[in-house]
């Protein structure tokens, strides 16, 4: 078995959206993860040229985790 296989899982970043965050997501993804990863802004297309951020192949969504309305607490 090979540790970092992660093919067939999912993973989910919380801030994974740009910098080390990012990296961890993607890296995961690099190894057959489904990736889910949780930022601030509303949509994916808000971090395009930033720098630090690529969001491709990842499934991005806007989480404010201070909201408690939205999370259902």
């Amino acid at each position: 078995m090979n540790e970092l296989d992660f093919g067939g899982r999912q993973v989910l970043v919380v801030g994974g959206s740009s910098g080390i965050g990012n990296g961890i997501a993607q890296l995961f993804r690099s190894q057959g993860a489904q990736v889910r990863v949780w930022g601030t802004r509303a949509g994916a297309a808000d971090y395009d040229g930033e720098n630090g951020s690529d969001l491709a192949g990842l499934d991005y969504h806007q989480v404010d985790v201070g909201d408690k309305l939205r999370l259902g607490v």
